[in-house]
């Protein structure tokens, strides 16, 4: 007879041969910790296969041994064997049997463990009596006995010691039952929707870290094992984060799953079973209870706290603090996350739709899994954004605390956050009463409870933030809106009301989107786009601008339709002086993607791009228009418009002879030809609540390539049209979108053809035509296939070898680095020698061509140089070379001529110097004579004739830096670098100490150069010009050589950090002079705090003498503007710090706390906390103590992560001026939200 939760003998004695060993595999996981194993167990599922006579066996595998047997001896102490059998009783005879095998030997395994003293261990499914099952062990011990194994223990297990056993387990006696009352066994638990969707849980390292932590607590390991009673775990979190599932995944393994029960905790609370387990000390289990409040945690902790046979785990929504072991918080996903899990669960969602769920689940796992599974379901659905099971929102809003808010309370006071996108609750007393107002709360709630009930949304999560608060699950606010806008449409009315404060206002434009299936809210935009005067004669009213933007999105036939009254009849002259653009863009950029309306709102836009205003940004008006052509599909395609569709748009635009129309079509044309993806302007597959636009999907490759081919043609055919600039910007966008499009066989006869038509155009170059030509040969037509890959390199080589001007443009023109690859170097240097043979046989083939070779600047043109000179034994080009210069402008290159006279130089000494004479004499040549003298012979002799001529005032001082390049490569000796040196010091001027420092760099920065003469390089380093206000230098953002130079200064003495440091100091802030360059100051002072801080130190806080030196050594200190690791102030010991600050608090504390890094740095907290506990109570301290950046540009995820982190470091701190200051940096973090 059956006595409440247990098992009797009638509820085994049938298994089956595999039921009865999983049983016993259970049996023995469910035993195994009370005797110490935590490892796996081998059982032989098959217990008819010959495995040498044991079929489970429980040993220790982590090499300690079990020196004490589980409390029912199931377990004994030491290397235990079982041999396990079902069916009918088995004889004495039976169970001798057993032990043998063929040979009547007894098999070895049994041998094993019989003979190593240890335990055999017969299992019958069977009923014995205690006389039976004496008689058998008997047996077995005179077997074994006989053979000559008497060493180990026998003992025999019978229906009736198995169900003693098992009836300790109730996890066990659950799963081997049909009783219900009182819990479920984990395999009942596992088929609970929560545990099988998603099929595989996105593995956080937080919940990794949770799961750990559980395990240890369970099996009394790391920090728990000094627990000596009920181990007992606390996991919390808002509803729908997956908190169970964590739970399930932790103690679902052999170690824990066959004690566990699970139950709801209401229905444990009055069940047989908890009395049970609490007066019977032979049962063991691990609790696990759900939806258990911190009354009934505290319950059950007082009932079973004291019972090491028992776990303890409970699982609420209510987040208060409770005595336990363990407290695990769950909190939401991140995007990522939820993306994750989505992806697995139900890859047939498009990714596009899953990426939109993953941001509006808000990081609730099961609310994201809810949307997808209504969008598989049901596709026809109109919105896609709320769920089926409304419950969901119920159990997100009120937890199971005895004391929680009643719901229909926390819906009312909650819904005015569905209806804004944010709220400053706290910081604007007058936002928050408009809200109270204007959706009349105060009829229903006091003041107190309205509070109450938005403090426990905040520490539930649903609302975001501590001041500016977000309902930012959409899903809910959906929810909210629709309910509230059937009981009384008339709140939209009440928004949008000129009492409305503008940041509400717009708020509410950001969140009406999500209203847009919603039947009330679709029929108020309708009445209010088309009965408010949105507009005045430059743009729109007042604030209201958002707002219309938010109804495209629910009403886009009518918002376009006011947008055409508007737009429509004005010229381009009054079209120009609209400003604020922005909300019209964004509304006609929306309304577009759908193709009832596509048109309407294009010719819109590109009314708008021919009368651009707002050239600054890439999304203005023209690039919007051009975004609607992109050539992309699916989720990337701007409209469901086909593209051959929008063909006539660009046409009309590029055929025309308007100039403006011409700059927007070849925008968009080059939209279409990079194949580049869209430019922004809101997402406009994303239409708040709606699906998402049948965004235009190709039938097949062929319509892409036709509207390439198209878009090609009608660029080229109408090169004539353009004026110059749209001329220049048509051919590169066919010469730099080629390569991507001559993938295909399709398109390369059409870009070839087009190819050899410009090379017969008077305004282009051939090099471009070439270079286009061998950057697709040398980059990519190894991956063409052969017969593609061929008719490139032959097309190559026609264009190339058309005529001598061709030939050369390849292989001189411009940075054709294609002739620097290994495999093309070879034949590159032959053409170049081929050409230069040419050349110098006839000289005059390059008469019209020296404007340009003297400007090329390749490595193939001084290559050129080099060859011409080789083989120009007459020295006849030389004058037709200079020449040649008459007619280039005074910055032009030079590298041929230059690479000639060098190579010429040694073979006709004289030549050179008559040539320089020469052009000394020449006002417009001696442009050239320094890079030609260097050039032709980088030695002393060059410079010393440089700064003669300079000196004569023949050329330029700014010339002399010619010589650097000769310093650079070695061949200026000391003495003339001293002699330029000491003349560019002499001149005392700005101009000229600028030239030494970057002369001095180069020198001085080669492996084998002299030691610094310091004297002149300090001088020069921190000379006046460079360092005062009065200085006539320039100087602006780095100046690499001044840093480097000043580096290898200090390095070589230290004591010169101090020499070069004193007058940067004097002098911070200083405008246009070195000292306001942060970088500098950064090179100067950073070895000196490395080398002795406490020295430094007292040389840098010299600096705060003025506002303008204080305010850059601040910077410079906390590392802001600075690239660097590691901010200054971390170089300096704490110690001396306060040590400072101690002798005038009141000044030095704001001082110090002005020089603290920002949050983003690894060494923040430790000194912000510091400052904090030390000088909080001074208020200059708390306002300057900066957690972010300012003027710092992040995204809404970086603010989110900054304001965790504060949220994370105020819970850890006990101190109250700590905790204000975080409390005050976190609401000014949520500004930016």
């Amino acid at each position: 007879m059956r006595q409440g939760v247990e098992l009797v003998d009638e509820d085994i004695s049938s298994f089956e041969p595999k039921q009865a060993v999983k049983f016993f595999r259970d049996l023995i996981w469910a035993s195994a910790p009370d005797a110490g194993i935590q490892s796996e167990t081998h059982v032989n599922l098959n217990i008819y296969t010959s495995d040498g006579g044991i079929d489970a066996e429980a040993e220790n595998e982590f090499e300690v041994e079990v020196t004490t047997a589980d409390k029912t001896n199931l377990i004994p102490e030491g290397r235990t064997g079982y041999q396990i059998k079902t069916g009918s009783k088995p004889s004495t005879s039976d169970c001798q049997n057993e032990l043998l095998n063929s040979d009547g030997h007894i098999k070895s395994y049994v041998k094993d463990v019989v003979s190593s003293g240890g335990n055999y261990v017969f299992v019958t499914f069977s009923q014995l009596t205690s006389e039976e099952r004496d008689e058998r062990i008997s047996a077995i011990e005179n077997q074994l006995s006989e053979k000559g194994y008497d060493k180990g223990n026998v003992q025999l297990f019978a229906t009736n010691q198995l169900v003693e056993f098992a009836n300790q387990f109730p996890g066990l006696i659950f799963k081997y039952t049909s009783i219900e009352g009182g819990g479920i066994d984990i395999g009942t638990w596992s088929e609970r929707k929560s545990n099988r969707v998603p099929e595989t849980f996105v593995e956080t390292d937080d919940r990794r870290e949770a799961k750990e932590k559980l395990r240890s607590l369970l099996k009394r390991t790391d920090k728990f094992e000094d627990i000596d009673k009920c181990p007992v775990c606390r996991v919390r979190g808002t509803s729908g984060l997956g908190k169970t599932r964590l739970v399930y995944e932790s103690v679902n393994h052999e170690q824990f799953s066959n004690r566990v029960i699970y139950e709801d905790a209401d229905d444990f609370e009055g069940c047989e079973l908890a009395t049970t387990l609490e007066i019977d000390e032979s049962r063991q289990a691990i609790i696990i209870l759900d939806n258990c409040s911190r009354e009934q945690h505290r319950a059950f902790n007082n009932r079973y706290g004291s019972y090491d046979r028992l776990a303890l785990i409970t699982i609420s929504t209510d987040r208060s603090k409770v005595a336990s072991d363990l407290t695990l918080t769950i909190d939401r996903l991140q995007k990522d996350d939820l993306r994750e899990i989505l992806g697995n669960e139900y890859p047939e969602v498009p990714s596009h739709t899953v990426d939109r769920f993953a941001t509006i689940a808000d990081g609730y796992p099961e609310m994201a899994l809810l949307l997808a599974e209504r969008y598989t379901r049901d596709d026809t659905e109109e919105s896609v954004v709320e769920v089926s099971d409304s419950t969901i929102f119920d159990r997100l809003l009120v937890g199971d605390e005895q004391d929680a808010p009643e719901l229909r309370a926390v819906k009312r006071i909650l819904t005015p956050f569905a209806f804004f996108d944010r709220i400053n609750w706290s910081d604007n007393e007058s936002h928050r009463e408009w809200i109270v107002r204007a959706f009349n709360l105060k009829s229903d709630y006091s003041d107190e409870v309205i509070s109450e009930v938005v403090q426990y949304e905040k520490n539930r999560g649903v609302l975001s933030g501590d001041d500016v608060l977000s309902l930012r699950t959409i899903p809910l606010a959906t929810y909210l809106m629709r309910s509230a806008l059937e009981r009384d449409a008339s709140i939209l009315d009440s928004i949008f009301h000129e009492s409305c404060p503008p940041r509400l206002l717009w708020s509410f434009a950001e969140r009406i989107p999500y209203a847009n299936t919603i039947d009330q809210a679709v029929e108020w935009s309708t009445i209010t786009l088309l009965r408010t005067e949105w507009f005045g004669s430059s743009g729109f009213k007042a604030n209201i601008g958002p707002v219309f933007r938010g109804l495209a999105e629910v009403t886009p036939g009518e918002a376009l339709e006011i947008l055409e009254r508007f737009l429509g009849p004005m010229e381009r002259e009054e079209l120009e002086d609209i400003g604020g653009r922005r909300p019209i863009l964004e509304s006609l950029r929306r309304i577009a993607v759908w193709e009832t309306h596509f048109f309407g709102a294009a010719l819109l836009l590109k009314k708008l791009a021919e009368a651009e205003n707002d050239d600054k940004f890439v999304n203005n008006s023209t690039g919007l228009f051009a975004d609607l052509f992109s050539p992309h599909y699916g989720p990337y395609a701007p409209t469901e418009v086909a593209p051959m569709d929008r063909y006539p748009l660009l046409e009309d635009l590029l055929t025309s002879r308007d100039s403006e129309k011409h700059r927007v079509g070849l925008e968009a044309a080059e939209q279409i030809l990079s194949i580049r993806g869209s430019r922004g302007g809101g997402i406009p597959h994303r239409q708040g609540a709606k699906p998402a636009p049948d965004l235009w999907v190709p039938e097949n490759n062929e319509q892409r390539i036709e509207y390439f081919r198209e878009v090609w043609k009608l660029v080229e055919k109408n090169l004539g049209r353009f004026q110059e600039k749209h001329f220049e910007k048509a051919l590169d966008i066919l010469l730099n979108n080629c390569r991507k499009l001559a993938e295909g066989e399709d398109l390369t006869p059409i870009i070839q053809d087009t190819f050899r038509n410009l090379l017969d155009h008077k305004d282009v170059d051939a090099n471009d035509v070439i270079s286009a030509t061998s950057g697709i040969v040398h980059y990519d037509a190894d991956e063409y296939p052969m017969e593609l890959r061929e008719s490139w390199e032959e097309f190559e080589k026609e264009i190339t070898n058309r005529d001598f001007h061709t030939k050369l443009k390849r292989y001189v023109a411009g940075y054709n680095l294609v002739d620097r690859s290994e495999e093309r170097e070879e034949i590159t240097e032959r053409r170049i020698a081929s050409l230069a043979e040419e050349i110098t046989e006839n000289p005059a083939l390059i008469t019209d061509e020296l404007e340009w070779m003297h400007e090329a600047s390749s490595e193939n043109a001084g290559d050129l140089g080099r060859e011409m000179a080789k083989r120009d034994n007459d020295l006849e080009l030389i004058d037709i070379l200079l020449s040649g210069l008459h007619s280039v402008k005074p910055d032009a290159s030079c590298r041929l001529f230059g690479s000639y006279l060098y190579e010429v130089v040694d073979s006709c000494e004289e030549a050179p110097k008559n040539i320089f004479d020469r052009m000394i004499d020449d006002q417009h040549l001696i442009n050239f004579f320094p890079f030609l003298v260097r050039r032709a012979d980088p030695s002393d002799e060059a410079a010393e004739l440089i700064l003669d001529t300079v000196q004569n005032g023949d050329i330029p001082l700014r010339k002399i830096s010619q010589i650097e390049t000769i310093a650079r490569s070695g061949e200026l000796s000391e003495e003339m670098f001293l002699k330029i040196g000491s003349y560019l010091i002499d001149k005392d001027s700005g101009e000229a100490v600028a030239i030494l420092v970057n002369l001095a760099e180069d020198f001085y920065r080669r492996d084998d150069a002299p030691s610094i003469n310091e004297d002149l390089i300090i001088q020069a380093l921190t000379h006046p010009s460079l360092v005062n206000k009065e200085s006539e230098v320039a100087v602006g953002g780095h100046w690499i050589e001044w840093e480097q130079l000043a580096e290898m200064t200090i390095k070589q003495n230290i004591t010169n950090g101090y020499d070069i440091a004193g007058p940067i100091i004097g002098s911070l802030g200083t405008k246009g002079s070195i000292a306001g360059i942060r970088e500098i100051l950064d090179v100067v002072l950073r070895p000196l705090l490395e080398e002795d801080p406490e020295k430094a130190w007292e040389l840098v806080v010299d600096g705060f003498d003025t506002d303008s030196s204080r305010v850059r050594i601040e910077a410079w200190l906390a590392g802001t503007g600075i690239d660097s690791d590691d901010p200054a102030i971390l170089l300096v010991p704490e110690s001396v710090l306060w040590d400072w600050v101690d002798v005038n608090p009141e000044e030095r504390g704001p001082q110090l706390a002005r020089c603290i890094p920002p949050m983003e740095h690894d060494g923040w907290w430790n000194l912000a906390h510091e400052i904090l506990i030390r000088y909080g109570d001074i208020d200059d301290v708390v306002e300057d103590l900066n957690a972010i950046e300012q003027g710092g540009r992040w995204g809404n995820d970086i603010f989110r992560n900054r304001r965790d982190k504060l949220q994370r470091l105020r819970s850890k701190s006990s101190d109250q001026n700590v905790r204000r200051w975080i409390s005050q940096k976190i609401r000014e973090v949520e500004r930016f939200l």
